[in-house]
């Protein structure tokens, strides 16, 4: 960094004199540096770089030991403040004499590195006063004597006694670990379930949570949103293992969660061995285990919870009211999300078919499978809804021939009613349309008309179960019947030059339910049961447009 010039220095002061005996005291060689430096004496390399630099980076290096000890244990708070209080001045001072001296250096000396090393000490001046004032900052955080959701890393860990269940999210630190581990360990109140949500944090803590949670087998882990990266090492060593159905179980090298505290606790790689031996443990499929932890997984991997169930990696999806294990969760994926939604009548129905109809339910669930890994998230639900409906008309047709005549009867004049509200709303060529079972735009009422169509397939269904019911389809006699009854309906409104089918069909089958509800006969029952047999997959009375 340049050699010393031409310019002469001031000299370095020898010592001091005595007042009383006239004599030099020397200074001893530490303060004689102290001081040469101050005064600008030393050369500028050595002023720079080892002065200041190098001794910067030593005190940086105690700076960070020191935090991560506090981290790891937690000194009271009159001891962090006391700390803090001599530190940080004194730290000042330092880069003070560290500073002035180097510049001092910089100006007595004719050097072309003056100019660069100038701008380099303005750059570590305000460094240093950024980690000064975060060192402050972090202060409250340092302590155990700090109430917890005071501190600056928010760390919530609650108890639900009534629930026997411990909720904790929050950032990997002892503090963190200790807390859920004492909060599960408490004899007064026992609990064996903990929701656990994190990401972050020392690789040690999460080592640490894993023990304990291998020590305590009965403890039941759940994750209600997300858990990832060294947050899976704790969870993996539960027993049970459960998810909400929206949460995120993210996979990602260990080698990401490298700290300061966790490599002096435990040997990162040794940690990683000991999570594959785990999930190869749990039954993960050697493509699972290269997709989790193989070197092509650098953003993270998320898989789904069928993946999951397959690799043994989760034994149950948990929701408000209900446990599903990996079969009953091949199904119940695509029905939850209707559930506690106006769309409710359609898993309510699919419920039923479960029971009922295990073949027709058995065909959809391996339709909607084959359609998860579809291009595009429209082309999957444009593909479950058309499965969804064509299973729920089905098994309505399928009702239809065992079902009690009231009901039929019922279900009838609903559909009647709905048809005139339709016709009133609308003009005749959309209600026909409608009643194909084309998608026509309805008005505000649309869906209203979507799902009385859905509750009245579930009815069917659930009056309709097979042998439970007390009627009886006979395809020949009730066609007759239905013959027999929509001659007179359809001569009522016959069909004008040029008018398409779908003009009439509305305005018939009203006339042809108005005939086959009012006076209640067994030729009516069959022609109502014939109807309801004869629908298309659609729900529509295709055969009303025919002349």
């Amino acid at each position: 960094m340049g050699t010393r010039s031409n310019v002469p220095l001031r000299g370095e002061p020898e010592g001091r004199i005595n007042p009383q005996t006239g004599r030099l005291v020397r200074h001893g060689p530490f303060r004689r540096y102290l001081a040469s430096h101050w005064q600008g004496n030393q050369p500028l390399a050595r002023a720079f770089w080892l002065n200041t630099i190098a001794l910067g980076v030593f005190l940086l290096l105690i700076e960070a030991g020191a935090l991560a000890w506090f981290w790891w244990k937690p000194p009271a708070w009159a001891l962090v403040m006391t700390l803090l209080a001599v530190y940080i001045p004194l730290r000042l001072l330092i880069a003070l004499w560290q500073l002035v001296g180097t510049v001092r250096s910089a100006m007595l000396q004719d050097n072309r590195w003056s100019l660069p090393a100038n701008l380099g000490l303005a750059v570590i001046a305000l460094a240093l006063l950024g980690q000064m004032a975060s060192y402050g900052m972090e202060a409250p955080s340092l302590s155990d004597e700090v109430p917890w959701p005071t501190k600056l890393y928010v760390q919530q860990v609650t108890a639900l006694d009534d629930e026997g269940t411990v909720q904790a999210a929050g950032t990997f630190e002892p503090r963190f670990v200790q807390r859920v581990e004492d909060m599960l360990s408490d004899p007064a109140h026992p609990r064996h379930r903990l929701a656990l949500t994190a990401s972050q944090g020392y690789l040690a803590s999460a080592v640490a949570l894993r023990d304990f949670l291998r020590r305590r087998p009965d403890i039941v882990v759940d994750v209600p949103t997300r858990c990832g990266g060294i947050c899976l090492i704790p969870f993996m060593a539960a027993n049970q293992r459960n998810v909400a159905p929206h949460a995120t179980l993210i996979f990602e090298p260990l080698a990401r969660h490298d700290d300061t505290l966790g490599l002096l606790q435990h040997d990162t790689r040794r940690v990683q061995d000991d999570f594959r031996q785990r999930l190869t443990q749990l039954g993960a499929s050697p493509y699972f285990l290269d997709d989790t932890l193989g070197h092509a997984n650098h953003s993270g991997y998320v898989p789904d919870a069928t993946v999951l169930f397959d690799n043994g990696s989760i034994t149950g999806v948990v929701t408000q009211d209900a446990l599903f294990n990996g079969a009953q969760w091949r199904y119940e994926q695509f029905l939850h999300p209707l559930r506690g939604t106006s769309m409710e009548p359609l898993a309510q129905s699919m419920d039923l078919i479960r029971t009922h109809y295990p073949q027709i339910f058995h065909t959809w669930l391996q339709d909607v499978l084959a359609a998860r890994y579809k291009a595009t998230a429209n082309q999957r639900s444009a593909i479950y809804g058309h499965e969804t409906m064509k299973a729920i008309e089905s098994a309505a047709r399928e009702a239809s021939r065992t079902v009690p005549d009231a009901t039929l009867e019922r279900l009838a004049l609903q559909r009647r009613d709905e048809l005139v509200r339709i016709l009133a709303a609308s003009s005749r060529r959309q209600c026909g349309e409608y009643l194909a079972g084309y998608s026509v735009e309805l008005g505000v009422h649309d869906m209203d008309y979507f799902l009385e169509d859905i509750n009245r397939s579930k009815d069917l269904i659930a009056d309709g179960a097979p042998l439970a019911g007390a009627g009886h389809y006979d395809p020949i006699l009730d066609r007759d019947a239905l013959d027999q009854a929509r001659l007179p309906a359809f001569a009522s409104v016959s069909r004008g030059v040029g008018q398409s089918p779908y003009d009439t069909a509305c305005p018939r089958e009203i006339r042809l339910l108005d005939a086959l509800t009012s006076t209640p006969s067994t030729e009516h029952a069959m022609a109502l049961r014939a109807m309801a047999v004869g629908k298309d997959d659609t729900g529509r009375m295709a055969f009303l447009l025919n002349p």
